[in-house]
Protein backbone atom coordinates (compact mmCIF):
# COMPACT_ATOMS: atom_id res chain seq x y z
CA UNK A 1 0.00 0.00 0.00
CA UNK A 2 1.51 3.05 -0.77
CA UNK A 3 0.78 6.15 1.25
CA UNK A 4 0.53 9.93 0.28
CA UNK A 5 2.90 12.20 2.97
CA UNK A 6 4.97 15.34 3.10
CA UNK A 7 8.78 16.32 3.18
CA UNK A 8 11.66 15.95 1.05
CA UNK A 9 11.88 12.23 -0.97
CA UNK A 10 8.45 12.17 -1.67
CA UNK A 11 8.04 11.66 -4.78
CA UNK A 12 5.65 13.85 -6.30
CA UNK A 13 3.09 11.24 -7.36
CA UNK A 14 2.66 10.77 -3.63
CA UNK A 15 2.56 14.02 -2.28
CA UNK A 16 -0.23 15.04 0.16
CA UNK A 17 -0.53 18.85 -0.66
CA UNK A 18 -0.27 18.26 -4.36
CA UNK A 19 -2.36 15.47 -4.59
CA UNK A 20 -4.73 17.24 -2.75
CA UNK A 21 -5.37 19.84 -4.26
CA UNK A 22 -5.81 18.09 -7.52
CA UNK A 23 -8.20 15.90 -6.32
CA UNK A 24 -10.71 18.91 -4.71
CA UNK A 25 -10.20 20.99 -8.16
CA UNK A 26 -9.36 18.99 -11.44
CA UNK A 27 -10.35 15.62 -11.07
CA UNK A 28 -13.81 14.64 -11.28
CA UNK A 29 -16.02 14.11 -8.90
CA UNK A 30 -14.32 16.80 -6.81
CA UNK A 31 -13.08 15.38 -3.64
CA UNK A 32 -14.90 16.59 -0.77
CA UNK A 33 -12.79 19.70 0.96
CA UNK A 34 -13.34 17.89 4.64
CA UNK A 35 -11.87 14.78 3.29
CA UNK A 36 -7.71 14.53 3.14
CA UNK A 37 -6.80 11.36 0.73
CA UNK A 38 -3.96 9.05 2.25
CA UNK A 39 -3.89 6.70 -0.05
CA UNK A 40 -5.13 5.45 -3.52
CA UNK A 41 -6.67 1.58 -4.13
CA UNK A 42 -5.62 1.65 -7.68
CA UNK A 43 -8.59 2.83 -9.47
CA UNK A 44 -8.62 6.21 -8.57
CA UNK A 45 -10.71 5.54 -5.50
CA UNK A 46 -9.37 7.30 -2.54
CA UNK A 47 -8.66 5.95 1.55
CA UNK A 48 -9.76 9.45 2.93
CA UNK A 49 -9.32 11.01 6.68
CA UNK A 50 -12.74 12.37 7.54
CA UNK A 51 -12.02 15.85 8.93
CA UNK A 52 -15.98 16.11 10.00
CA UNK A 53 -15.61 13.23 12.80
CA UNK A 54 -13.27 12.48 15.67
CA UNK A 55 -10.34 15.09 17.63
CA UNK A 56 -7.12 16.30 15.43
CA UNK A 57 -5.59 13.01 16.93
CA UNK A 58 -8.11 10.47 15.62
CA UNK A 59 -9.86 11.28 12.51
CA UNK A 60 -12.04 7.94 10.97
CA UNK A 61 -11.01 6.48 7.38
CA UNK A 62 -13.78 6.39 4.67
CA UNK A 63 -13.36 5.50 1.43
CA UNK A 64 -14.03 7.71 -1.40
CA UNK A 65 -15.56 6.28 -4.77
CA UNK A 66 -14.80 8.36 -7.63
CA UNK A 67 -17.05 6.22 -9.62
CA UNK A 68 -20.20 6.89 -7.06
CA UNK A 69 -23.87 7.72 -8.75
CA UNK A 70 -23.80 10.35 -5.91
CA UNK A 71 -20.70 11.80 -7.00
CA UNK A 72 -19.53 15.19 -4.85
CA UNK A 73 -22.28 14.50 -2.87
CA UNK A 74 -21.93 11.15 -1.71
CA UNK A 75 -21.45 9.73 1.87
CA UNK A 76 -18.32 7.63 1.66
CA UNK A 77 -18.13 4.44 3.16
CA UNK A 78 -16.55 3.79 6.61
CA UNK A 79 -13.45 2.22 7.29
CA UNK A 80 -11.64 2.57 10.66
CA UNK A 81 -12.27 4.52 13.46
CA UNK A 82 -8.51 5.87 12.73
CA UNK A 83 -5.40 5.63 11.12
CA UNK A 84 -3.48 3.43 13.04
CA UNK A 85 -6.25 0.57 13.09
CA UNK A 86 -6.87 1.26 9.09
CA UNK A 87 -2.98 0.73 8.62
CA UNK A 88 -3.08 -2.36 10.94
CA UNK A 89 -5.59 -3.93 8.85
CA UNK A 90 -3.68 -3.46 5.66
CA UNK A 91 -0.48 -4.81 7.07
CA UNK A 92 -2.63 -8.29 8.40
Amino acid sequence: VSIYGLGEGVPRHLELTTLTESERTEMRPNLRQDLIPISNDGSGNHYCLDTRCGSSEEMPIVFWDHESPAAEAQEPEWYAPDFVTWLEAWLE
